[in-house]
């Protein structure tokens, strides 16, 4: 359980996130609730407080190779969040490992299908094709080469 200081200073972080332009605040406050939840239990603090303080350090901080972990993390502790799922997702997206997002997302919006925040990323994030040689993996050089030569895109033709 986490102490009422680190709660307090994670709403207001969640506030924050709320509004724009208050991000580089959110990540603060995201910041200071996992220290304090950290010194109050004496382990690495809350998961949720974790993949917050990692989304907004990867987002708004630009520090997603030291935020990617902390995500991870929480998501493996706290696999039944649904929130934890989507700010990963959005860390992964943000770089650009669409496989891990896409993956991310899906597994957020089996545990909340009503979710409508989760379905509009795997809209923005875009849906994969199978791969035209379904024998070989999907980033054999056949398949990537096939899927160019093979795609649509809606500008075709303009």
């Amino acid at each position: 359980m986490s102490s009422k200081a680190a709660e307090g200073s994670f709403q207001r972080g969640l506030e924050a996130l709320r509004a724009k332009g208050r991000e580089t605040e959110a990540l603060a406050l995201f910041e200071a609730a996992l220290t304090l939840d950290a010194r109050a239990s004496g382990n690495s603090g809350e998961a949720r407080y974790r993949s917050y303080y990692g989304m907004a350090l990867g987002l708004f901080g630009g520090k997603i190779r030291l935020a990617l972990p902390l995500c991870r993390k929480a998501a493996e502790e706290e696999f039944y969040n649904p929130e934890i799922w989507k700010n990963l997702g959005k860390l992964e997206m943000e770089a650009e490992h669409k496989v891990e997002a896409h993956e991310a997302f899906v597994r957020g919006l089996r545990l909340a299908p009503g979710d409508a925040e989760l379905r509009e990323l795997l809209v923005i994030l875009g849906r994969r094709r199978k791969p035209i040689l379904p024998f070989l993996p999907r980033k054999h050089p056949l398949n990537v080469m096939l899927g160019r030569w093979t795609y649509r895109g809606d500008d075709v033709g303009t």
